[in-house]
This record gives structure tokens, sequence and C-alpha cells, in this order.
């Protein structure tokens, strides 16, 4: 079952497993093996998440972490963030609880809040134990990636 967690939790949880965090506190995305652009058109989006989501399936326990997701409101529409939280029983603020954590088979869930960050353009970092593969979704329309196969942005 997928469990919210604050800022605190969330890095608990790094520091646990192996999962090193930056000077903010945050995962720590340097030293990428591979950067790429996240695609203007929503459908290249989509399909670039599904495809970079099926690398971490057979993660036993997968962190989604959102940051920086007010930086283009105009993209954005809260409630349908809002909404999904809710329909797995999370009513406290994103602000609050900006982390999720999946277990094997949840990758459908996962890739869900991911499809979401990647088209609201999120600061958006998955995963796993040991940082043995490790993505961030930026903003600003670009990525970094480590332990996956290269990214096609077509």
């Amino acid at each position: 079952m997928v469990q919210f967690l604050n800022k605190q939790e969330a890095m608990d949880w790094c520091s646990g497993n192996g999962v090193a965090l930056s000077a903010w506190k945050l995962p720590d995305h340097a030293n990428p093996e591979q950067k790429f652009d996240i695609p203007v058109d929503a459908q290249k989006r989509v399909n670039l998440v599904k495809r970079v989501m099926e690398e971490f399936a057979d993660t036993t326990s997968l962190l989604v972490w959102f940051d920086d997701w007010m930086v283009w409101p105009s993209g954005q529409w809260m409630p349908l963030v809002s909404r999904l939280r809710q329909s797995y029983g999370e009513t406290r603020r994103l602000i609050d609880v900006p982390a999720q954590l999946f277990e094997q088979g949840e990758i459908e869930d996962a890739t869900s809040f991911v499809v979401i960050a990647v088209l609201f353009l999120f600061d958006c970092y998955v995963i796993c134990r040991d940082q043995r593969r490790m993505i961030f979704f930026s903003h600003d329309e670009w990525g970094l990636a480590k332990n996956i196969p290269a990214i096609s942005t077509d």
C-alpha cells in the first residue's frame, strides 16, 4: 500500500536505504550517467515516463518525491493532484507530505504519480534503494538518470 511521507520521513528513508542527500536535503542527483530533454508534447511525455518507469518494475521499494511543484502554475491543475492522492486515502497537503513510497507490485501506481509530475513540470525524484537506479525530472524540462539504459525522448 502506498505510504505518504513528509520531508523528514523521506530523508530518513533515504538515509536508511543508502541514498545520498544533497545540501538541499533532497536526493543527490550529482554525477548522472545521462541527461535528457523532457519532450514538449504531452503524449511523448507520458510515453517517456512509462518507458523509464519499466526500469523500476522489479524494485522492492520505490520512492517518488516531488519538489518545486509551483514553478509553472499556469500549466498545472492541483485539484487533479489532490484527487489522485485522496484516492489513496491521503488528505494532507502536498507541501506537508511531498513523497510517496511504493512497494513491489505498485509500479503502475508509481508511474501514475510520475506522469502527473512530468505533465505538470514538478521536480520529481524516483529512487530505489542504494540509488541502484535513479531518475530526476526537472521543472525546466530536462532530466537526469543513473543506472538506466539510454533514454530516448522520441
